[in-house]
């Protein structure tokens, strides 16, 4: 919800152009194929009282980088692409909400698949 309201008050009350709307979602898109890709690179097991634990691996903080590095040329695609400043900037929220958001959700997933797997 803080994104939303980062890039609403960004525009000042200026409309997005289809070009700026569109890599702006571009970046959300992107940002939420990476979580699920990180997700998968995620270490998950069950210790001896049923619980589930989880590690990042190399390759995760490797695909951190690479999220991070894809927001940043996004940014610059939106700034581009409209004359409202700082717009791309006022994005980094939202794309770290959606980045994490569907990272968590896959996380979630694999590890009730885990639960469900008898021992």
């Amino acid at each position: 919800m803080i994104g939303v309201v980062e890039i609403v008050d960004s525009t000042g009350g200026h409309s997005l152009g289809v070009a700026t709307a569109a890599w702006i979602v571009g970046s959300l898109i992107i940002g939420g194929a990476l979580g699920v890709v990180r997700a998968l690179t995620v270490r998950i097991w069950r210790v001896e009282d049923g619980s589930a634990l989880r590690r990042g691996t190399v390759a995760t903080a490797l695909l951190w980088i690479v999220a991070l590095g894809a927001h940043l040329a996004m940014e610059i695609g939106i700034d581009r692409s409209t004359s409202i400043a700082g717009l791309g900037a006022s994005t980094l929220l939202l794309y770290l909400a959606v980045t994490l958001g569907s990272q968590r959700e896959v996380i979630r997933w694999r590890t009730a698949r885990l639960a469900s797997r008898p021992r």
